[in-house]
């Protein structure tokens, strides 16, 4: 229990979203970070520490879609289709380059900042 409350901790510091906000925020291609996760997921928990760390040392904002949300799990899962996220945790990120995501855990601090090119 106490990870699953250190998870809700820090989501709290994110902004959350629906399938229909991030998909417009990927849209606008404008360097939004997107968090794709939910607290009943082990690997979700084990990420979101390090997410916090590089969003904290780069004052990153953090959009976060709750993918354990029953009144949006099917647009939920057609943006996760859209862009071919299979599990979770996942990160989207989307500016002028155009969008890329990452559905790796084990991903350390720095490597997430690389991700976002922070």
């Amino acid at each position: 229990m106490k990870s699953i409350q250190k998870y809700l901790d820090i989501i709290e510091k994110y902004t959350p979203v629906t399938p229909e906000k991030a998909e417009e925020l990927v849209a606008e291609q404008n360097g939004s970070i997107i968090f794709l996760a939910r607290e009943t997921c082990p690997y979700c928990r084990k990420m979101v520490g390090k997410l916090n760390q590089a969003a904290e040392e780069k004052d990153l904002t953090i959009y976060y879609l709750d993918t354990g949300d029953i009144d949006h799990i099917e647009n939920t899962a057609v943006f996760r289709q859209k862009y071919d996220i299979a599990t979770v945790p996942s990160l989207v990120y989307s500016d002028e380059n155009g969008v890329k995501t990452v559905s790796d855990s084990s991903l350390k601090k720095d490597e997430i900042l690389e991700f976002f090119h922070a």
